[in-house]
């Protein structure tokens, strides 16, 4: 004879089975995120890789040019360390502006590659998504409101000063690229991921 299970048992089991569903939800929707993100990231990575080597390279070339300036006016060369350190200097000093313009040049060709991941990903993959989300949070807040009015003017006034459409507003306004300039790709960039964020946050907040 198997044993009897309890209503409040038999719902715990719902209950848990429940949770588990969610869980399992909630990280492929992670991992969906992740991927639309994953290529933009790697390109504002790289841009931003090379905009800290040239702030790098700006300081080194400075302090080094300032050392050989002072140097050259009390080095002793019968000491091998010190022709060492002159020759690193020297070398410094000759490769550097080169080496400079090729990495400004590299700059430049990384942040036209943002620039254009930036208007990618807002146009297929940022703004649809913000699209369908307006969709489903419109569709709750019409839910939600129609018993309380029998004019459908006014239940769209309402709805559209619901707190689901009030929350998305600020979201779907980072959506909307405004600056395809190469100069701002990386403060684009990092607004379209936040705005990414948000949506993710929304979705979480309002409407699982």
């Amino acid at each position: 004879m198997k044993p009897t299970i309890s209503p409040d048992d038999e719902f715990k089991a719902a209950l848990t089975r429940c949770e588990g569903i969610e869980s399992d939800l909630a990280k492929e929707r992670k991992l969906l995120s992740d991927a639309f993100t994953d290529e933009l990231k790697g390109v504002l990575d790289n841009a931003e890789a090379i905009e800290a080597s040239l702030i790098k390279e700006a300081k080194l070339l400075r302090d080094s040019a300032d050392e050989l300036h002072a140097f050259q006016k009390t080095i002793d060369l019968s000491d091998f360390a010190q022709v060492q350190r002159m020759t690193r200097l020297l070398t410094i000093a000759q490769v550097g502006n080169v080496r400079r313009t090729h990495r400004h040049q590299e700059k430049e060709i990384a942040l036209a590659a943002l620039g254009a991941e930036n208007a990618q990903f807002a146009k297929t993959v940022l703004h649809p998504r913000c699209q369908q989300i307006e969709a489903r949070a419109r569709a709750k807040a019409e839910k939600k409101l129609k018993p309380h009015f029998a004019d459908e003017d006014a239940l769209q006034t309402a709805v559209r000063q619901s707190t689901e459409l009030s929350a998305l507003a600020p979201i779907q306004m980072q959506a909307v690229l405004r600056d395809y300039g190469a100069d701002s790709a990386i403060r684009t960039a990092k607004l379209l991921l936040g705005a990414w964020t948000a949506a993710d946050e929304f979705e979480q907040k309002h409407l699982s």
